[in-house]
């Protein structure tokens, strides 16, 4: 059997180690849930494991890669996120769904609405949907000025699981979003029942013919809207994220208003 050790690793020139540590940082699902009551954030995600080989890698991941992240008005940053890489989950919890608490989230987390590039968040039935859960995921997403992509987790817990752990341990849960094995057509059509709910909750301006709409979103670009399935992460490693796309998918655009209602839905079904 090949050896896995590489002992005249410390030998390499500095520039290619610190390279090499910046390569085995890999895309993360974290996994968050903020509670109100606590005023504080929890994980079940674990920290980076390129923070724990050497202080080299630390110091050049925590230099480039991750920060801390997710503080709050009474508690400091402790779960490590890197904004151009890992995708922020916010699962469905509890009784309330998608509650008030869930759709300002940005307001109660510090720094968040800047920093995260990637969101998942669950897809919600129609038998166990709240009134008010559509309502609030769409502004939930529209909450992220910097988002660049946004996944619908098809096949999440309909109770809300709810997110164990500390500022950083925990790992039991951790997942991997991967491509839905569903009939394409059925998708599909869950995706444009999201879109045709978004148009619902913001109104008839947004219904438009052929499903498009040429508007501008946040910074000249639109946020996709792409179906997901969670799994296991694979020999139960560091999770990874699948990001294909299926093929088709959703697209929500938005222009401002001057009204105090600041955003309408926009898509594109591609």
């Amino acid at each position: 059997m090949a050896s896995l050790s590489f002992p005249l690793f410390a030998r390499l020139p500095t520039e290619l180690r610190l390279h090499i540590w910046r390569l085995s940082c890999h895309p993360r699902v974290v996994e968050v849930e903020y509670l109100p009551d606590r005023d504080l954030c929890r994980t079940p995600t674990r920290p980076p494991v390129v923070l724990h080989v050497c202080r080299e890698a630390r110091h050049e991941a925590l230099r480039r890669v991750y920060r801390r992240a997710f503080a709050t008005r009474s508690r400091d940053a402790a779960i490590y996120f890197g904004p151009d890489l890992d995708v922020l989950y916010l699962p469905r919890h509890g009784a309330m769904g998608y509650s008030e608490t869930a759709r300002d989230f940005a307001h109660y987390v510090l720094d968040t609405a800047d920093l995260v590039r990637s969101l998942a968040i669950d897809h919600v039935r129609a038998d166990i949907r709240r009134p008010w859960e559509k309502y609030n995921k769409y502004w939930l997403l529209r909450s992220f000025r910097h988002l660049r992509v946004a996944f619908l987790v098809l096949d999440s817990d309909p109770a809300g699981r709810g997110a164990r752990g500390g500022g950083g341990g925990g790992g039991a849960d951790e997942i991997e979003l991967v491509d839905p094995q569903d009939d394409p057509a059925a998708i599909m059509q869950l995706m444009d029942d999201v879109l045709l709910s978004f148009r619902h909750e913001v109104g008839p301006e947004t219904v438009c013919r052929n499903r498009e709409i040429d508007t501008r979103g946040h910074d000249g670009h639109g946020v996709a809207l792409i179906p997901k399935s969670k799994a296991p992460p694979a020999c139960g490693c560091q999770p990874a994220l699948v990001m294909q796309p299926t093929g088709h998918y959703l697209r929500l655009d938005s222009v401002p208003l001057v009204d105090d209602d600041p955003w309408h839905a926009r898509g594109r079904l591609r």
